[in-house]
């Protein structure tokens, strides 16, 4: 069983996916994924909102920007910019969201609370990165093709400035003091240092091949460069005092950007072409997680939630994390009460009912943005499924006993007698039951009832088949009581009857009889040796013979016996029912006629066995004849 509570003031890293056309939610704390949640086609650019309840991400494909509610992880707008946007971000207060168009030339400026363009900035040529000051004041574009940054005052969105770069500027991040732009240039692999008092480069520093994204630590003296090009596959870190390159750490196929936790302990890393994330601990650079995403992960721009200021009370999951399947459901709610919930089910109760074995998460918020989740585990155990076998049931009836034993085997066990044994020894009929418990605290109930009473067989619907003109076979189905049983035959409304006393079977053959003759027969239950205690006879039941057969037929009917196997390689067995005690000539004929084999055997009455070897034989199809002073039966039999 497992149970964890999450870290409260966890940040979620939002990482758009632009082959599955989705965005993956870690959680940064368990380095879990949580949610995926589809957007528009191509999503490349995310810009967390400040307060983290709103993530912004731009679709390069479909040229609209979805709006991601955080609490419900749902999209809740759907805004249309302008062509192919890349870069996002959005001003420090929440309330404008930049937007670059690189195959429109322009900035989108959406109004975050009405969710549309409230204005365009033409920039310059192929616009791809974009980053906004902390102050608000500026926004800095990066273009790809002009190799320049445009930097728009937001007062009157305007461009008030184009600072020449590096070769194919890419990734932009401002520091957090506002005092430098770092801007990764993705064909000279080079960091541009811009001085934002002076706006011009103060500083170009080499780095990994086709430098993407990047971002600072939250102090401002490390810079991360995610290094995309030329099979690089590293990212770049830098000491911003120096402007010199610390190390290099190794990651996935084609790093495209980087994101500081806000508490800087770890940095994590998109991998376009290795469909994960890179998790790097800050304090030895060194890659110490790696999440599985959608296909390319991007997420362009700043895609880590920011701390949680006044973070809600813990979250605690109660409720059982074992359930027995198919006894009870499982209740999960939380011990506190908040503003509002949100189950990864889709519920928003404090509690839902599970009825499956998983991991269930809740997300709350107490109306604020600052939300807390945690996770719990239920597993639905398997109930058992006790079966009582029966042995020896028909000796209650003649005073004996019987007994009846739980197949399986289980730690414990609890009749309706009391006894709490595997099996029980009954010496009378009822309905007996047993409780049993396995091993993982599940239980399961089974029920039988038994019969002790001495009872006349039941019928089928066809009570006599196989007649013959001198023979016919009966059938009843026994009780759940019996020593044996007494059958006895007359002709019809003769009263003259003929009993036979024989052991247990569910049929009988009645011999020697005259053809095309009506009989009569009965059945009597036997429920002890002596036939002291018995059912009395049946009701009566008829049948009537076959014609006598003219001289030199043969009355052949299959079914009246059998042989198995058929086809038969080195023996078979020949079974038959008698009536009565009689010599029979079994032979084996071939297609000729010849007689290959003959035995002549003395039956008992009921069923009959003879093997046959057949070893001797040359293969091909022979005719088996079972002949009595009564008749013939014949089938043919394939030797292999």
């Amino acid at each position: 069983m497992f149970f964890a509570v999450m870290n409260i003031d966890a940040q979620n890293a939002y990482i758009a996916c632009y082959g599955d056309n989705n965005v993956s939610v870690i959680n940064t704390v368990t380095n879990m994924i949580t949610a995926t949640i589809p957007v528009g086609n191509t999503p490349i650019g995310v810009s967390v909102n400040p307060d983290g309840s709103k993530v912004y991400v731009a679709n390069n494909g479909d040229t609209t920007v979805s709006v991601i509610n955080t609490a419900t992880n749902m999209v809740v707008a759907t805004i249309t910019v302008g062509r192919n946007p890349w870069g996002i971000a959005v001003s420090p207060d929440g309330s404008m969201v930049y937007v670059a168009n690189d195959s429109s030339n322009t900035v989108s400026v959406i109004n975050a609370a009405t969710n549309s363009v409230s204005a365009t900035i033409p920039v310059g040529n192929l616009p791809i990165g974009l980053a906004i000051s902390h102050n608000g004041h500026w926004v800095y574009v990066l273009n790809d093709n002009d190799n320049t940054v445009s930097v728009i005052n937001t007062l009157s969105n305007s461009v008030s400035k184009v600072i020449n770069v590096g070769i194919g500027p890419f990734g932009v991040w401002v520091s957090p003091n506002d005092s430098m732009v770092y801007v990764a240039n993705q064909f000279d692999n080079t960091v541009s240092v811009i001085n934002t008092v002076t706006n011009s480069v103060s500083a170009t520093i080499p780095v990994g091949a086709g430098p993407y994204g990047l971002s600072t630590s939250p102090d401002g003296s490390k810079l991360y460069v995610a290094d995309n090009g030329n099979n690089a596959d590293s990212v770049t870190v830098i000491n911003t005092a120096t402007n010199t390159v610390i190390t290099n750490v190794t990651v996935l196929s084609n790093p495209y950007n980087t994101n500081v936790t806000p508490d800087g302990t770890k940095i994590y890393v998109t991998n376009e072409f290795g469909h994960a994330v890179s998790v790097i601990n800050a304090a030895n650079d060194s890659v110490i997680a790696t999440i599985t995403t959608g296909s390319n992960p991007s997420s362009l721009g700043n895609f880590i939630s920011p701390a949680c200021a006044t973070p809600p009370a813990p979250v605690v999951i109660t409720g059982p994390t074992a359930v027995c399947d198919g006894q009870v459901t499982s209740t999960l709610s939380t011990a506190s009460t908040y503003g509002s919930y949100y189950w990864s089910t889709g519920a928003t109760t404090q509690s839902i009912t599970v009825i499956a074995t998983g991991i269930y998460y809740v997300t709350i918020s107490n109306g604020g943005t600052c939300t807390a989740t945690a996770h719990k585990s239920v597993t639905f155990e398997p109930s058992p499924n006790p079966v009582i076998l029966e042995n020896g049931g028909s000796n209650l009836c003649s005073g004996g006993s019987a007994t009846l034993t739980v197949g399986s085997t289980f730690p414990s066990y609890n009749w309706s007698t009391g006894a709490t044994t595997q099996g029980i020894t009954i010496n009378g009929g009822g309905v007996y039951a047993v409780t049993v418990t396995s091993a993982n605290g599940c239980t399961g109930i089974s029920t039988t009832s038994v019969s002790s009473s001495c009872s006349i067989p039941t019928f089928p619907a066809v009570t006599a088949t196989n007649i013959g003109a001198t023979y016919a076979m009966v059938h009843w189905n026994p009780p759940a009581c019996y020593y044996n049983y007494t059958v006895r035959i007359s002709i019809h409304n003769a009263n003259s009857w003929t009993a036979y006393t024989f052991p247990p079977n569910s049929h009988y053959t009645f011999s020697r009889l005259i053809h095309n003759t009506t009989y009569d027969w009965q059945i009597r239950t036997n429920c002890d040796a002596n036939a002291v205690s018995n059912s009395g006879m049946s009701a009566i039941h008829t049948f009537t013979t076959s014609p006598r057969l003219e001289e030199g037929e043969t009355e052949i009917d299959a079914s009246s016996f059998s042989i198995y196997p058929n086809p038969a390689d080195a023996q078979t067995t020949v079974a038959f029912s008698a009536g009565s005690e009689s010599n029979y000539n079994i032979r084996l004929m071939d297609i000729t006629g010849r007689i290959v084999l003959q035995n002549n055997v003395t039956s008992v009455i009921g069923e009959n066995q003879y093997l046959l070897d057949l070893s001797p034989l040359a293969k091909g199809i022979y005719m088996l004849v079972l002949q009595t002073e009564d008749g013939i039966l014949q089938s043919k039999i394939v030797v292999q």
